[in-house]
């Protein structure tokens, strides 16, 4: 799948996420896939609110100190993992 950085994800409405003990669990109640996230997960999980692709990227580097193509690739890959899993919608 071709992730562009206008594109817009969100949480899918048959997902459920929760932080125990400091880690991030999401699960699929349709299909019964989880995934556990870690830091950086985590933290592009929480901006899948109606940000950009490139705009969530920039948080993530700026909230790590990471430079931007490099989170960039990452949050392309975490969404298209995420899309697979049927976790997040294209809006």
């Amino acid at each position: 799948m071709t992730i562009n950085n206008i594109d817009v994800y969100l949480p899918d409405s048959r997902t459920a996420y929760r932080k125990i003990g400091g880690k991030t669990v999401i699960v699929n109640t349709l299909c019964d896939a989880l995934l556990r996230l870690n830091h950086t997960g985590t933290a592009i999980w929480e901006r899948l609110d109606g940000r950009t692709v490139e705009e969530i990227a920039r948080d993530v580097a700026d909230l790590f100190d990471m430079p931007f193509d490099d989170v960039l690739e990452d949050v392309v890959e975490f969404l298209n993992t995420l899309s697979e899993k049927k976790l997040v919608k294209q809006i």
